[in-house]
This record gives structure tokens, C-alpha cells and sequence, in this order.
């Protein structure tokens, strides 16, 4: 199952911002930064088991943003890891649209979500 996740993961960070192409405010992605900062499901994993994503997405997702001149970063942004629910890297899903997300995401993994987060909190237009 972990891995149907990570395949829709990749999917919407292939498309990144959704079809609009622009991040949440800087506002909104440091508020959702504090949030995963403090949730229990914020893994900090060891750098050897990040590589299977990192490598891939973020290095492509990388050229994007500077191809595009975006700056996505949030103060607390080192102490991220990836989201143990839905196996996101938390540094850069704080800069995506809501709708974008629950578009790719299921209701297993939003099960999972600790009730406490920005995904279940935040209201986002249909």
C-alpha cells in the first residue's frame, strides 16, 4: 500500500502547484510549517532512506524552481522530514494548494493523517 501512495505522491509533485503553478502564500506554507513541526508523524529520516525520493523528484522538482525563480522556503524548513502518512517530504508539500493534494490523496491516507493537520483543517474551494 505504501508503495500506491508514493506513486500518487510522485504523481502530484510531478504536477506540482496544480494547475494553477503557484504556491500557497509564503504566510500559509510557514502556518502549515509549524504544524508539521510539531506532529508526531514528521519523520526525520536518516539520509540513506530519503534517497529513493529525493534523488528523483526533488532534484527535477530543484531545476523546476530555479528554471522559475521560485524561493519556497520556510524558517523551520531543515527540521521537515516526510510526512509518515503519506510519505510527502514535508519542505516542499507546505508550498502546495490544498486542492492539488486532495486531489491525489486517499481516504486511507487521510485517515492516517493526525487530526491535527493542515490538510484536515484548511477549506479549499472545489
Amino acid at each position: 500500500m505504501k508503495v500506491l501512495r508514493w506513486l500518487r505522491g510522485a504523481t502530484a509533485i510531478a504536477e506540482f502547484l496544480g494547475p494553477t503553478g503557484q504556491p500557497v502564500s509564503h504566510c500559509q506554507a510557514v502556518n502549515r510549517a509549524y504544524v508539521c513541526l510539531s506532529c508526531p508523524l514528521n519523520l526525520q529520516l536518516p539520509w540513506w532512506q530519503k534517497l529513493w525520493f529525493w534523488i528523483v523528484a526533488a532534484t527535477a522538482i530543484r531545476y523546476m524552481l530555479v528554471a522559475r525563480r521560485m524561493r519556497l522556503e520556510v524558517p523551520v524548513r531543515i527540521r521537515l522530514g516526510v510526512c509518515a502518512a503519506c510519505w510527502c517530504p514535508l519542505r516542499l508539500k507546505v508550498h502546495i494548494p490544498l486542492k492539488h493534494i486532495m486531489d491525489y490523496t486517499d481516504e486511507e491516507t487521510l485517515d492516517n493523517l493526525h487530526p491535527e493537520c493542515w490538510m484536515l483543517k484548511e477549506e479549499y474551494a472545489e
